[in-house]
Order: C-alpha cells, then sequence, then structure tokens
C-alpha cells in the first residue's frame, strides 16, 4: 500500500517528532518536578492533580465535540475512558500515580500527529497507542535504572490505560474513513524476513522485561543472566539490520513505516538501556 500524501512537511513533522523524544526524555525525571513544586502546593492539591487533568480533558473533548457539531460520544469515548480510569484507580491506590494516564495520553497524541498521514487514519491511531504503551515499559526500564524511581508492572498498566485513552481521544474527535489497511499481498520476502526478525527481538524483549523482575533490588549481574545479555545484542544486532534495510523504502510504503521502522527503533531503546544497565551494573530497583 502506497502512503497518502503528508499531512505535514518535512520541518514540522521533524519539529513533532523532536516533541516526542524531548517528552519521553522528560519523562523519566518528573521527580525533580514533583519535588520542586511540592515545596509551593500542599501535598492534598499534588495528589488531585491527576483527577483534575483528567476532568480538563474530558472537558476539553466535550469543547471540541460541540465546536465541530459531533455527538458526544458518550459509548466510544466517555465510558471506554471511564471503565480506564475505574481500572487504574482499583489496581493503584496512589493518586500520584495516576498522573501516568493523562501523561501517556497526550504521548499517544504527540506520536499520532508525527505519524500522521493523508486520511489514512485508523492504523496509524492503533500505531500510535501501541507505540505510546510500549514507550512506558521503556520509561519503567528507565525508572529501575533511576537512583530515586522505581521498576513496577503497575506502572507499566497504568501508561497503557493512558495510551488507550489518547487512541480513543484521537479516534473521537476525528472522521475516520473505512478502508483497507495494508495490502501485505503485494509486499516482497524481503518484508517477512523483516517482520521475523523484528519478532524475535521483541520475544526477546519480552523475555527481558520479565527477568527484570528478577533483578529489582539487585546489582544487574547478579540476577540477570549473561546468555540473555548476548540476546540483547544480538536483537540489537537483528533490529538495526531492519532499520537499514528498511530506510529506502520508508518514503513509499506505509506498512513499512509502521510494522518495520517504528516499532524496531524502540525495540533498539530497550534492548540497548537494558544493555547499559548490565554493562555498569546499575543497582536495579
Amino acid at each position: 500500500m502506497d502512503k497518502p500524501a503528508g499531512k505535514y512537511s518535512t520541518p514540522i513533522r521533524m519539529f513533532l517528532w523532536l516533541c516526542v523524544i524531548a517528552y519521553m526524555a522528560a519523562l523519566p525525571h518528573l521527580i525533580i518536578v514533583f519535588k520542586f513544586i511540592l515545596g509551593f502546593i500542599p501535598l492534598p492539591i499534588i495528589k488531585a492533580l491527576p483527577a483534575i487533568s483528567l476532568v480538563i480533558g474530558g472537558l476539553t473533548y466535550l469543547g471540541l465535540c460541540r465546536a465541530r457539531g459531533t455527538e458526544y460520544g458518550i459509548v466510544t469515548f466517555i465510558l471506554p475512558a471511564l471503565f480506564l480510569i475505574a481500572a487504574v484507580f482499583w489496581l493503584e491506590s496512589n493518586p500520584i500515580k495516576h498522573i501516568h494516564i493523562p501523561l501517556y495520553a497526550v504521548l499517544a497524541c504527540l506520536i499520532f500527529y508525527a505519524l500522521r498521514r493523508g486520511d489514512t487514519l485508523f492504523p496509524i491511531i492503533v500505531a500510535s497507542t501501541c507505540y505510546a504503551a510500549i514507550l512506558g515499559v521503556f520509561d519503567e526500564i528507565h525508572h529501575g535504572l533511576h537512583p530515586e524511581r522505581y521498576f513496577g508492572w503497575k506502572d507499566m498498566v497504568i501508561n497503557a490505560a493512558g495510551a488507550m485513552i489518547g487512541g480513543l481521544f484521537i479516534a473521537n474527535i476525528h472522521t475516520i474513513k473505512p478502508r483497507r489497511l495494508f495490502n501485505l499481498r503485494a509486499v516482497d520476502k524481503v518484508f517477512w524476513v523483516q517482520l521475523a526478525m523484528i519478532f524475535s527481538g521483541a520475544l526477546i524483549t519480552i523475555l527481558s522485561v520479565v527477568t527484570l523482575f528478577d533483578v529489582v533490588q539487585n546489582g544487574f549481574k547478579a540476577a540477570y543472566p549473561t546468555s540473555l545479555f548476548i540476546a540483547n545484542i544480538v536483537a540489537i544486532i537483528l533490529c538495526i539490520a531492519v532499520v537499514i534495510i528498511s530506510l529506502p523504502k520508508l518514503k513509499t510504503r506505509l506498512e513499512v513505516e509502521l510494522l518495520l521502522f517504528f516499532p524496531v527503533l524502540i525495540l533498539i531503546s530497550i534492548q540497548m538501556l537494558i544493555c547499559v544497565g548490565y554493562v555498569q551494573n546499575i543497582a536495579f530497583q
């Protein structure tokens, strides 16, 4: 499937990707901002900020719907979002953790607008939501390496819930035209080889993330298998090969961009972060 005409010019798209990168780089260090504002704002108000931001997001959505003259989407957005928020509140009672919901909803929106191409919205919305959720895993690994943050599966779930709410928000403020996502029958054999390479890298990544729960409260080398570290190196090499092969087709094939290029960049980031922790024998927590 040929990629539709770009929605934005190249400089604007580069700026949007820089925004995504800067946003992701800032997330692990929000603890510094939290400690700063704690000196000026009482803790009860800070704990209420996630709820306040969610209310503001809901009102913004209703305002956009009214401005566009569309229905409020109670069934397609409000109810699913409330269900996800309720599930997060049940899973995690600490209100400060709830700030992950709007943070990752915003991240999903940023990625969507950086990826947006013409009127091909649905696959990009799905990809943006998935990318934001996977970047939530990357962020949690970074937390484990940070001396003042902690690695935890609950935060990963909350990040994914926030990404899903962001995806729902985007889907409800845009008119999505039904169309075939990808013409996978038209792709060459190299595409399937690349997809198999990414799948192998993804399996290694999943195994690595699961193993990290055994590394918590230890130095990396004390609990992280050397064999898995070698597998991480292999996964990085496979992913870099996919990137190099994908570059010539990046501007002409949407499936290459969404299914190969950007997923593999995220996998490389996760694998490299784990390798840094292992080589430096960082006390993971």
